[in-house]
């Protein structure tokens, strides 16, 4: 899988859901996970988006264990759109 930078990734995610005519709230949620992200990344100086990216930030930001399959946790289904729009 390859690399997109991450503000444009997010930008995308945000569009999407937008046309997508996801709820004020909805949106609202994920706008302010997508901000953790792009927060994480410009202070460990990361531009680009990736796979490995997502698991380390997930992994340093929240203890994520990639094992656990149910319920999807919010966090997890918004890094599956990101996967999505790449």
């Amino acid at each position: 899988m390859g690399t997109i930078p991450i503000d444009t990734l997010v930008t995308r995610v945000l569009a999407e859901l937008e046309r997508l005519h996801y709820s004020a709230l909805s949106k609202t949620r994920y706008r302010q996970f997508y901000q953790r992200v792009l927060d994480c990344a410009h202070k460990h100086r990361l531009a680009d988006y990736s796979e490995d990216v997502g698991r380390q930030f997930f992994e340093a930001c929240y203890a994520f264990d990639w094992g656990w399959t149910y319920p999807i946790p919010f966090r997890r289904r918004c890094m599956s759109h990101c996967a999505d729009s790449q």
